[in-house]
């Protein structure tokens, strides 16, 4: 959604486009080195759409002690690809 800030302001800006999407593969990419996955799933060990594993994911304290860490990786990275960009 940070990235989104890049969007169209008119639907034929085909620049903007790209622009998004090529953030969007950076990040992708990055966040997956460092993490193995983009997904929760992968990432937590818990499928939070089957309402049993939400509630397992809960009582395991996952949303805790492994949720924060992720946050804050996705904004370093993000930092990071927006500090690199041309003025």
């Amino acid at each position: 959604m940070v990235i989104g800030r890049y969007g169209k302001a008119e639907a034929a800006d085909e620049v903007a486009t790209e622009k998004t999407r090529a953030f969007v593969r950076q990040f992708i990419r990055e966040f997956t080195a460092k993490n193995g996955s983009v997904g929760c799933t992968d990432l937590l060990g818990y499928d939070l759409s089957d309402p049993d594993d939400y509630e397992a994911a809960k009582a395991s304290g996952v949303f805790t002690s492994t949720c924060p860490a992720l946050v804050r990786d996705a904004a370093d990275i993000l930092e990071k690809i927006f500090e690199q960009e041309p003025g």
